[in-house]
């Protein structure tokens, strides 16, 4: 019995890890890819209310928070 119990707790150590790698990543990913993402906007490929709607907390973002000038630089090698 014993031991069924330290398999589940370093089965979910194991989790936590995972998550706390895979978590960041994806929201690291998401923020970076609105780069493209304002490509295909600019080009009409996507509408603005689309790109709005999947982009509003990085936009909502740069309004409360320092990051403005450091989005603008990253989205000025993306837009035309």
């Amino acid at each position: 019995m014993e031991r069924e119990g330290q398999d589940d707790r370093s089965g979910s150590l194991h989790a936590s890890k995972v998550l706390a790698v895979v978590v960041p990543l994806i929201l690291a990913l998401y923020a970076l890819s609105i780069g493209p993402a304002v490509m295909l906007r600019d080009t009409g490929r996507i509408s603005q209310d689309t790109f709005l709607l999947i982009y509003a907390p990085i936009v909502l973002l740069t309004y409360f928070a320092p990051t403005n000038q450091a989005l603008e630089w990253y989205l000025s090698f993306w837009s035309n």
